[in-house]
């Protein structure tokens, strides 16, 4: 007898058909896109400022998101899952992290584009290559360990269920085994990331306000796209993801269609990153590295 929240309808139906196409179309765009960034990031810009080692962790995390779609393009096309719960746990994890990778790179992004704007020579030995690339491992190393726990129940579960339904599981997060990461990462990305975000977009606003350089008198309406679009996708796309972590955690009952819905436009944050960083990166922060050499 399979547990209760296992019983999900793997009937095929347009939505599933539309889940499909959505994932066919971001897959499309977000691989090649990110693909080139970070093909770019590496050879042209060679990692030699901690923008461009921010820049490229992100781009590598939407990557790992890229490739975990033709798994979700299969199943929701077949309503069919063959290759196990391992394989579900993996491509699962990999679609949840990306969340909080992405969060706390793009995180990363403004503080140091706000201390090149309203501190541009003190904070010179602490935007380095080499100060951002430990950030870059730490974070890395830390999310993977935390979220140990919760791959470990999300793969207990899918046994028990035998592995079939694989992405539309009603998984009980909030169970012991997998609290600490469960709650961890809605707070960091809600109570610490956001207003870390926040901060800076003010700091910002204040140091363009008061800034005298012809350069940034003249870019800062680019200057401040970037950190709008920093807010936008908190508050687009990370914090409802986080607010339905939380709400399975705490078993409250969600539509299945709103967790297969929100899921799916979460993955759209892999398209955009590329066009809005990297733009970005190529314009004003090419050139603010130039002045700085």
């Amino acid at each position: 007898m399979l547990n209760n929240s296992c019983l999900v309808n793997l009937n095929v139906t347009s939505r599933y058909y539309a889940f499909a196409t959505v994932y066919s179309m971001v897959l499309l765009v977000g691989l090649p896109l990110n693909g080139l960034s970070l093909w770019i990031l590496l050879k042209r810009h060679g990692l030699r400022t901690s923008n461009t080692v921010f820049m490229a962790n992100l781009a590598l995390s939407d990557l790992l998101l890229a490739l975990s779609l033709p798994l979700h393009i299969y199943y929701y096309a077949t309503a069919r899952w063959p290759l196990g719960a391992a394989v579900c746990t993996v491509t699962t994890m990999l679609y949840r992290l990306n969340i909080f990778f992405s969060s706390v790179f793009i995180t990363y992004i403004s503080v140091d584009r706000m201390l090149a704007v309203a501190f541009p020579l003190r904070s010179r030995s602490l935007r380095s290559a080499k100060f951002a690339a430990s950030a870059c491992v730490a974070t890395w190393l830390l999310i993977s360990a935390i979220s140990i726990p919760m791959g470990i129940r999300y793969n207990e579960k899918l046994h028990i269920c035998r592995g079939e339904n694989c992405f539309d599981l009603h998984v009980d997060m909030g169970s012991k085994p997998s609290r600490t990461g469960t709650y961890v990462f809605p707070f960091l990305v809600v109570f610490i990331l956001l207003p870390v975000n926040v901060s800076c977009t003010a700091l910002v606003i204040r140091a363009l306000h008061r800034c005298r350089t012809h350069l940034l008198k003249n870019r800062k309406t680019d200057v401040m796209l970037v950190f709008v679009a920093n807010l936008l996708m908190f508050v687009v796309f990370f914090i409802p993801a986080c607010a339905l972590i939380c709400s399975t955690s705490l078993n409250i009952k969600i539509d299945i269609d709103v967790v297969r819905w929100t899921l799916c436009f979460l993955t759209l944050n892999c398209c955009l990153d590329p066009l809005i960083y990297y733009f970005a990166l190529d314009t004003f922060w090419k050139r603010e590295v130039e002045s700085d050499t």
